[in-house]
């Protein structure tokens, strides 16, 4: 049970980090993380004989779809959750048309490398490069983006690079995380992306209940996925189906939601829960 949570971690931690970004720093309420999540799984799937390579292309993917939605709603001024509508209906179309059926099987791109290994390569990596970013003025931007968006044009700060790169760099990890959970699968399937928006939000939702942090950091989106798969995993001890795990997720972030506007002290939530 341990190895089973810890890899689902690995996979995941990723997209939990593209969700923090975009979701609780920028609180834009992004949705084409789904779309970033798939189109990096079906990028990397199409280029895995190519070996390590995919997992870049994999990130090219997500960060594709990201940026699509930045760009439409800074330079075409669609709100945000009409912007991710429009992009994933657009990527619903191509991903179709690049799997020709719905279903993709693939090999590792790792060879006789021990999965493990990479797994715990990637994770350490990006979250040095997470750790970094958020520690940078360009992490600082995106949580003074999601207080206040009006900042960078009273102080003659591009909006547009904020955004676009916020958006790229959330989508990236989405899809740099669906590319993992698709070679651990050994398959890519049009629907593995359902509900992947709520598995971060409930996630993040989770880690800001047990730490409530103000400043850009990695310890509550990542004690978030923690305690998200430790709790997954203890309702299938009890006997719970996967397939109502959904509506499991709405109905714990509802309570969440209630038990913080109970608890304003304790903790403080904004808009989108995060």
């Amino acid at each position: 049970m341990i190895e089973s949570i810890f890899h689902q971690i690995l996979l995941f931690f990723p997209l939990i980090m593209g969700a923090y970004v975009v979701i609780s720093l920028m609180k834009v309420p992004d949705l084409s993380l789904e779309s970033s999540y798939l189109f990096g799984a079906v990028m990397g799937s199409l280029t895995a004989s190519e070996g390590i390579v995919s997992f870049f292309v994999a990130v090219a993917g997500g960060a594709i779809v990201g940026a699509i939605t930045g760009l439409l709603n800074q330079f075409c001024r669609l709100p945000f959750l009409l912007s991710a509508i429009v992009v994933n209906g657009l990527f619903h179309g191509i991903v179709q048309f690049a799997l020709k059926g719905g279903l993709l099987s693939i090999k590792s791109p790792v060879g006789s490398h021990s999965e493990w290994s990479v797994l715990i390569l990637i994770t350490a990596v990006l979250a040095g490069v997470f750790y970094l970013i958020l520690r940078s003025q360009l992490g600082y931007a995106f949580a003074i983006y999601g207080n206040n968006p009006l900042f960078f044009k009273r102080h003659h700060v591009s909006t547009p690079y904020v955004v676009i790169l916020g958006t790229c760099l959330g989508g990236a990890a989405a899809g740099l995380s669906g590319y993992l959970f698709a070679t651990a699968n050994g398959f890519v399937d049009v629907t593995m992306n359902y509900g992947i928006v709520l598995l971060g939000i409930t996630s993040l939702m989770l880690g800001k209940v047990f730490l409530d942090r103000h400043q850009p950091n990695l310890i509550a989106p990542f004690f978030g996925v923690v305690l998200f798969f430790v709790l997954q995993h203890a309702l299938i001890k009890c006997g719970f189906s996967l397939r109502y795990f959904n509506a499991f997720q709405a109905v714990l972030i509802l309570a969440i939601w209630v038990f913080s506007q109970r608890a304003k002290v304790r903790f403080a939530t904004d808009h989108l829960g995060v």
